[in-house]
């Protein structure tokens, strides 16, 4: 098969002939699932007799989006590290007290 391409209907298609149908099923929560590498993946259920999901539908060729807002978390990161960057702060003001505390203290004796 020189390429392979994913139609609408799950159809794997190769050489314009159908090599398989994609099946997409709704996994129990307690099962698990292990990657065995190069996209697959393997299941501690068998998936025979398992409910298609149906709000699933199948875009071939379209690129799958993140459910995350890229703006939102470079926010997050840097109000976390502004909140870091703080406690170093705090940790180097309290080493310091300490510090000339230990310093009167030797300075009495």
């Amino acid at each position: 098969v020189s390429a392979a391409r994913l139609d609408s209907g799950a159809q794997l298609m190769g050489d314009d002939k159908a090599l398989g149908t994609l099946r997409i099923v709704a996994l129990p929560k307690e099962t698990q699932v292990m990657a065995l590498g190069d996209g697959l993946y393997e299941t501690s259920t068998a998936v025979d007799g398992l409910p298609t999901p149906e709000s699933v539908s199948i875009h071939a060729g379209h690129i799958e989006v993140s459910n995350v807002v890229a703006s939102q978390e470079m926010v997050h990161l840097m109000t976390t590290m502004r909140h870091a960057e703080s406690m170093v702060k705090l940790i180097q003001g309290a080493d310091e007290l300490l510090e000339k505390a230990i310093r009167k203290l030797g300075d009495m004796s």
